[in-house]
């Protein structure tokens, strides 16, 4: 159920006088998880009667729908389906792989079939596990210079030292694996995996030719590895994955290449009926990957063209006849055809008679004119004495 919907569905609740009611169905206190981990909000219901239990997240004042469990089961809206998102039958929520992005407040709606209505919120604070420091080095530091910062014993010595503060450990050596074999749409998978040599990773991103990943694509709740499963032809592209924390970030690529059993139906583009001599064009096409090679034959002759075009400069009556066009995929060995037929005519033959402007000029002129004579006839008329009987 997408936001818009939920909020109809509340307002509906309240206009017609079923009760909303904010009772404690979730912990007081905040959870924090650290980044990378898993999110378990754990209600305080035990097995409630309900028609929808809806999730929300809300964040700087703007409101995100999450997923909703109801009598079709569980729908996860699309910023969330790929994070591993359940809800169980007791309203508990499960998030995979928390991002800094999913710091805020998270919000629970229990509706039963009476329309009656129970919420609750809490927030949860995502941590990262490193903060990032500029190096900091803090010289002459004394007992005095203790006071009021210790809560255990401080040092009891006044030599003269140095403390320096690490930051993050720039990333660096990252590097992406993928399956090696020929991959086969609905046949094949693919398992992506993407490590760093050095540095602490707070962040991984995963995109499919600068895009967000398919829904069908798994990412593992450590972010480090994307399964899909089975490839489809879709899935054909360059895969990025993008490591960072708050220091650097690096990132690799690998292209996964899905092979179609055989190309996709051959099209073929070109016009039935031609005159002698007129320039004569067959555009062939076929999705395939790899990409198709073009054989074509006339009326069952193989002709010495390898291109998906077939041209004939000035056409002639023998012509006339069935043309195909065969694309061939050579990693399967699998071919797709089509045909196509061709008619030479004598030459002012398929003269379209005028055109649908020169129809209307030649109405509008009919018109005119028999408008002009039907004027003359009534002028005329007037004009015209006639004799008195008298």
């Amino acid at each position: 159920m997408e936001l818009p919907a939920l909020r109809l569905l509340l307002l509906l609740l309240l206009s017609s006088g079923l009760t909303v009611s904010q009772e404690d169905i979730l912990p007081h206190e905040p959870i924090k998880v650290l980044v990378g981990k898993d999110l378990s909000i754990q209600t305080l219901l035990s097995k409630p009667a309900f028609t929808f239990i809806i999730w929300n997240f809300n964040s700087n004042g703007e409101q995100t729908h999450v997923a909703t469990l109801g009598p079709a089961g569980l729908n996860v809206n699309d910023p969330y389906k790929s994070r591993g998102v359940n809800i169980t039958t007791d309203g508990h929520l499960t998030v995979k792989a928390l991002t800094p992005a999913d710091n805020g407040q998270y919000s629970i709606n229990v509706v039963d079939s009476k329309g009656s209505t129970k919420t609750g919120e809490i927030d949860v604070k995502v941590i990262v596990s490193q903060r990032h420091f500029s190096t900091l080095t803090v010289t002459s530091v004394h007992r005095s210079d203790w006071s009021g910062l210790c809560s255990a014993p401080c040092p009891t010595h006044d030599d003269t030292e140095e403390r320096p503060l690490q930051p993050h450990k720039p990333i660096s050596g990252v590097k992406m694996t993928g399956p090696s074999g020929k991959l086969f749409a609905g046949n094949s998978s693919a398992n992506l995996s993407c490590e760093a040599a050095k540095g602490s990773v707070t962040q991984v991103v995963w995109l499919k030719d600068g895009s967000a990943l398919s829904s069908r694509a798994v990412v593992a709740a450590d972010q480090r590895s994307v399964l899909i499963d089975p490839l489809q032809k879709e899935d054909n592209g360059e895969y990025t994955c993008t490591m960072s924390n708050a220091a650097s970030k690096e990132s690799a690529k690998v292209k996964l290449m899905v092979i179609c059993e055989r190309p996709e139906p051959v099209q073929i583009t070109a016009e039935s009926e031609v005159e002698v001599t007129d320039r004569v064009v067959l555009d062939c096409s076929a999705a395939s990957v790899p990409p198709a090679n073009y054989t074509w034959k006339f009326n069952g002759t193989k002709q010495p063209i390898t291109t998906s075009q077939y041209v004939i400069e000035k056409a002639v009556y023998s012509n006339t006849g069935i043309y195909t066009c065969e694309a061939y995929n050579a990693l399967t060995g699998k071919t797709s055809s089509k045909t196509h037929t061709i008619s030479v005519k004598a030459e002012g033959e398929l003269d379209e008679g005028l055109s649908d402007g020169a129809i209307a000029g030649i109405v509008i002129g009919v018109l005119a004119a028999v408008a002009v004579a039907i004027g003359l006839f009534f002028y005329c008329r007037q004009k015209v004495p006639v004799a008195s009987p008298y």
